[in-house]
């Protein structure tokens, strides 16, 4: 887990209220956050009880093929390996500003 601060704890609680099936962005987070779309990756790299599978880039793709399974549990329908059909949530819509 990242240092404790209040940014690192606030990307935390942002990215927890993501609901399964859904997704959202590391721009959208930062933006309800108030820090840099990197920040919220860096967070995201430091902490492995975060379900980063539920936050993509701009172009609505994961990191990692391995999202994949976790999308499938999730129950979330792809388009094509690695692009997850857009079921997506602004961030404010689950618990952001």
């Amino acid at each position: 887990m990242p240092p404790k601060n209040p940014s690192s704890s606030r990307v935390a609680e942002v990215v927890l209220r993501i609901p399964p099936g859904n997704v959202s962005t590391y721009g959208e987070i930062a933006k309800v956050v108030g820090v840099g779309a990197r920040y919220v990756g860096w967070v995201m790299s430091k902490s492995e009880d975060l379900p980063w599978w539920r936050v993509v880039n701009s172009t609505g793709r994961a990191h990692t093929s391995a999202a994949q399974a976790h999308w499938d549990a999730d129950g979330r329908a792809c388009r094509r390996r690695g692009h997850p059909r857009r079921r997506h949530l602004p961030a404010h819509g689950f618990g952001g500003g």
